[in-house]
C-alpha cells in the first residue's frame, strides 16, 4: 500500500479526525490509514463526520480529545 510503509514504526495510540466532506485530505486516505492501523494491530480511535469538511470545531470534538489524551498520556 503506496504511502503506508511508515505505519508498523507507530509506537503511540493514534486518534483520526475526519470530516467526510473534506475537499482537502481525501476520505479515502483516512479510511487506509485506519484499515493499515486494524491490519497491523495499532491502537488507534476513529471521529468521522459525514456533514463536516476540513478543520472543523465542534465541542463534541474536543471532549473526545480530552478523554483520548486522558486515556493515553
Amino acid at each position: 500500500m503506496k504511502g503506508m510503509s511508515h505505519v508498523a514504526n507507530i509506537k503511540a495510540p493514534v486518534f483520526i479526525i475526519h470530516g467526510k466532506k473534506d475537499i482537502r485530505v481525501n476520505y479515502k486516505h483516512a479510511t487506509l490509514l485506519k484499515d493499515k492501523l486494524d491490519e497491523l494491530g495499532k491502537p488507534y480511535e476513529w471521529m468521522m463526520k459525514s456533514n463536516e469538511g476540513h478543520g472543523f470545531r465542534k465541542i463534541e470534538m474536543f471532549e473526545i480529545i480530552e478523554k483520548f489524551l486522558a486515556k493515553h498520556l
